[in-house]
């Protein structure tokens, strides 16, 4: 049997190397010969990605009977519908798509109608999750732009209408900001001990006051 292992990464905080030694691993344990795609481009926007076209073609040629990927999220970030169709598609040319961090999924085994909706109404919610995720991390990356671009023309400041308590959390943020610029809110929380929503919310109040100003 013959596969493609697709390795998909858009930042270079994904570890690569580890997820493709995962896909490998499976290939190996089920004795498939594998073809090794990786491509550094979005799931989510429509950005045309060269590797991921290449293997629905060599899907149509009937030349593999398997792809195999870290997650299910790194083949579409375009939600559940989107995801089933593609599915759906490459299940017409005799192909099946494996995951392996959602490998549970190849585990139900319920016959009948019941089992094909139960199996597509999960697959249907991971899909809709990474979508979720993706347009979450979108925001945050606009976020930060807009800060960075407040802290260059130097207009960071106190926002008019803020509290002692929220002035002294974005003081933090701040703080943290200039001496880690690449950090994501998950690292400032977890640094400043805060939620991850609530540096959010911070970044993006001033991010906003600033573009209004």
């Amino acid at each position: 049997m013959k596969s493609a292992i697709y390795i998909r990464v858009s930042t270079d905080r994904q570890d690569e190397e580890n997820e493709l030694n995962d896909c490998i691993k499976i290939c190996k344990n089920r004795n498939w010969e594998y073809i090794i795609f990786r491509e550094k481009r979005s799931g989510y926007k429509d950005v045309r990605r060269l590797q991921r076209d290449e293997i629905i073609e060599l899907s149509r040629k009937g030349d593999i009977q398997h792809i195999v990927v870290w997650a299910l999220d790194r083949w579409t970030r375009k939600g559940g519908i989107a995801l089933l169709d593609e599915l759906n598609l490459l299940s017409s040319y005799g192909v099946q798509l494996h995951s392996v961090q959602e490998e549970f999924i190849e585990n139900f085994n319920m016959p009948g109608e019941i089992g094909i909706h139960l199996r597509n109404f999960v697959i249907g919610i991971l899909g809709w999750q990474a979508k979720q995720e993706s347009k979450l991390k979108s925001e945050r990356i606009l976020v930060s732009r807009k800060f960075n671009k407040a802290k260059d023309e130097k207009r960071v400041g106190k926002p008019d209408g803020f509290d002692e308590r929220v002035e002294k959390q974005i003081k933090k943020i701040m703080k943290i900001k200039k001496e880690h610029p690449d950090w994501g809110c998950g690292k400032i929380a977890e640094d400043l001990k805060m939620s991850k929503a609530t540096v959010f919310r911070r970044l993006k109040n001033i991010a906003e006051n600033y573009e209004e100003s």
